[in-house]
C-alpha cells in the first residue's frame, strides 16, 4: 500500500490557468455565403490578432436539410425518416473538392479530396469509442455488417438493423422528423489538418480557411431504388475556441511572444493523391519527397459502381466478383514495405488476415481500438496501411521516391486514393503574420 496515505497534512494546490474560454462563430465573407450550394469557394477569416485560440478544437458547423427537388415545392418536400434513402457516412467533407488554410495571406496547407483523406484517417487514429459515440456529431456513422439496405418501401426497424445499423442510425439522425425540419453537425479540424497536430495556442496572427464547394448529392446519397435526394447548407460556420487565460499566465504568454517573434512547429502534413487503375497490374510512382513519411494509407474504389443514388460510394473495395487485388507493396527508394517480398491477399478465400493486422497494429500505435472488425474491414473498407516509422537514416540524402506497386488476378476498374503522412516542420513568424515551410 501507498505510505503517502499517512501523510494526513498535505499541502492544498488550486490552479486557475484560465479566466474563460468562449466560442467565437464565424460566418462566410461577403460574397462567398452564397456558395454554400452552389460550386465555388467559401472563404472563412479569423482576423483579431489578439485573440488566443486553440485551433485543435476548433470546427466547422452546419446547419443541413434534405430535400426531395428544388423550387417551390421545396419547404414541403423534407425527407422525412419514412423515406429509405440518407446520407452516407462522412458526407460534409466529400462536399469539398479542396481545404486551405493559411496564416496572413500564406497558406499553410492544401488538402485535395479531403473527404477521401479525412475518412482514411480516420478509420486509423480515431478509436472505435468515436465510431459509437461522439464521431456521430461529427457525421461520422460507419456502415456496419453490410452496404446494403431494404429496397422495399414499407422499410422496418427490424429488418434494417439486421442488414446495416449504421444506416440506421444515420436515417434517423439525418432524415427530418414531424417538424424538424434541420439537422446539425461539428465537423473538427483534428485531424485532417496537419497545424491540430500542435496542441498549443496560436496568437498574434490571423486564419483563413478555404473551403471549394462542389455539388455532388449522387455521391453522398444512397438507399432504395428510385429515391433521390439533395442536401442544402442552411448555415455555415467556423467556431474558433478563444482562451483568456489568467493574468500570471497571461504575462509569461506576452512576454514570450515579444523575447521570439517567430517559433516553430513540428506536425505531419498530409498530402492525398489520386490516379485511375484500368488493367491487371500498376506501378503506382507518387513522386519524390523531401521529407521523411511516416504512415500511408490506400484505399481503392470501384469505378464500374457509378456514382448515383442507389449505390454507396463510400466503400474501399479490394475485389469486384473473383477478380481481386492479389499483391501489394510499397517502395521507398530501395527499401520494400511490409516485407521485400509483395504481400499476398486474396479477399475472396477470406485471406486477408496480414492486411488487417496492419491496419490493426496502425491504430494500436494510436492507442486505439480499431474501428473496423475484420468482416467489416473485409466487406466494407478494406484500407491498406503501410507503418513506415522505420526507415533507414540515410533515406533522404537525394529524396524519397515513393512506388505503389499493386498486382490484380485480372484487369480491374478502380481509382485508387493515397494519403501520405509526413514529416513537416514550418515557422510562424508574428511580425510578419505570415508562416514558412522549413522542411
Amino acid at each position: 500500500m501507498d505510505e503517502s496515505i499517512l501523510e494526513i497534512i498535505k499541502p492544498i494546490k488550486q490552479t486557475y490557468n484560465f479566466q474563460r474560454e468562449k466560442i467565437v462563430k464565424l460566418s462566410p465573407v461577403v460574397g462567398t455565403v452564397l456558395k454554400l450550394n452552389q460550386a465555388g469557394t467559401i472563404t472563412i477569416t479569423s482576423s483579431v490578432l489578439s485573440d488566443t485560440i486553440y485551433l485543435p478544437e476548433s470546427y466547422l458547423y452546419a446547419e443541413c436539410s434534405l430535400v426531395v427537388n428544388e423550387g417551390a415545392l421545396e419547404a414541403a418536400a423534407v425527407i422525412g425518416n419514412d423515406v429509405n434513402i440518407t446520407l452516407e457516412n462522412n458526407f460534409f467533407p466529400r462536399c469539398f473538392d479542396q481545404m486551405t488554410l493559411s496564416i496572413g495571406s500564406t497558406q499553410f496547407e492544401s488538402i485535395d479530396n479531403p473527404g477521401e483523406g479525412d475518412t482514411l484517417l480516420k478509420y486509423v487514429i480515431m478509436d472505435k469509442q468515436y465510431a459509437e459515440t461522439y464521431g456521430i456529431n461529427e457525421g461520422w456513422i460507419p456502415d456496419q455488417n453490410s452496404n446494403a439496405v431494404p429496397t422495399d418501401t414499407a422499410i422496418t426497424e427490424a429488418n434494417i438493423l439486421n442488414v446495416n445499423n449504421g444506416y440506421l442510425k444515420r436515417r434517423r439522425y439525418f432524415n427530418n422528423q414531424s417538424n424538424n425540419k434541420k439537422f446539425s453537425i461539428m465537423f473538427k479540424l483534428r485531424p485532417l489538418f496537419g497545424l491540430t497536430d500542435y496542441r498549443a495556442v496560436l496568437k498574434g496572427v490571423s486564419l483563413k480557411l478555404d473551403l471549394l464547394r462542389k455539388i455532388n448529392n449522387e455521391d453522398i446519397f444512397y438507399g432504395a431504388a428510385e429515391t433521390s435526394a439533395r442536401l442544402r447548407f442552411e448555415k455555415l460556420e467556423w467556431h474558433l475556441p478563444i482562451l483568456t487565460p489568467s493574468l500570471e499566465k497571461e504575462v509569461v504568454l506576452n512576454k514570450l511572444l515579444q523575447k521570439h517573434d517567430s517559433f516553430k512547429v513540428a506536425y505531419l502534413k498530409r498530402k492525398v493523391l489520386t490516379t485511375p487503375i484500368d488493367s491487371a497490374s500498376i506501378d503506382w510512382d507518387m513522386g519524390t519527397i523531401s521529407n521523411n513519411p511516416r504512415m500511408i494509407i490506400v484505399g481503392f474504389k470501384d469505378n464500374t459502381i457509378r456514382s448515383s443514388f442507389q449505390n454507396n460510394n463510400h466503400l474501399y473495395v479490394s475485389k469486384r466478383g473473383n477478380t481481386f487485388i492479389r499483391e501489394i507493396r510499397l517502395d521507398l527508394n530501395s527499401t520494400h514495405f511490409p516485407n521485400d517480398e509483395f504481400l499476398q491477399i486474396d479477399p475472396v478465400q477470406f485471406l486477408n488476415s496480414e492486411i488487417y493486422d496492419h491496419y490493426a497494429s496502425a491504430a494500436r500505435l494510436y492507442g486505439n481500438t480499431p474501428q473496423l472488425d475484420p468482416v467489416d474491414f473485409k466487406n466494407l473498407a478494406h484500407i491498406f496501411v503501410f507503418d513506415l516509422t522505420s526507415q533507414p537514416e540515410d533515406i533522404r540524402k537525394a529524396g524519397i521516391k515513393v512506388i505503389l506497386r499493386v498486382r490484380m488476378s485480372a484487369s480491374m476498374n478502380l481509382t485508387a486514393y493515397a494519403l501520405i503522412l509526413e514529416d513537416g516542420i514550418s515557422e510562424i513568424n508574428i511580425l510578419r503574420n505570415s508562416v514558412t515551410e522549413i522542411i
